[in-house]
C-alpha cells in the first residue's frame, strides 16, 4: 500500500503517510492549501468544512491538479481507497 491516511473528523486533522523505497512511511507534507498529493490517483486529498445531508462536519474531499473539487463516482473511490489509500474515521454519508 503506497499511501495511508488517518482522518479525525471531529478536529479536522488529516495525516498522510507515503511509502518510501526504504520501506518506511514518513509523514507527508501538505501543500499550501493543506492538501496531500496522491500520485497514484492523480488527485489531492484534503479537508472540506461544510454541511452534507444536514450534517455539519469536517469531510474528506478530492481535488484535481487545478484545485477544482473532483466529483468521482463512488465505485472508483471505493476501489482506490481500498487499493491505494486506507483512511480511518470517515463520517457516514
Amino acid at each position: 500500500m503506497p499511501n495511508y491516511g488517518i482522518f479525525e473528523p471531529v478536529t479536522g486533522e488529516l495525516e498522510l503517510y507515503q511509502l518510501q523505497e526504504t520501506g518506511q512511511y514518513p509523514l507527508a507534507s501538505a501543500n499550501a492549501d493543506g492538501r496531500f498529493w496522491i500520485a497514484e490517483m492523480g488527485l489531492y486529498l484534503g479537508i472540506w468544512q461544510g454541511t452534507r445531508k444536514n450534517c455539519p462536519s469536517n469531510w474528506l474531499r478530492w481535488w484535481d491538479e487545478q484545485g477544482n473539487a473532483a466529483l468521482i463516482p463512488p465505485h472508483v473511490i471505493t476501489h482506490n481507497l481500498t487499493s491505494t489509500v486506507c483512511l480511518q474515521g470517515i463520517p457516514a454519508s
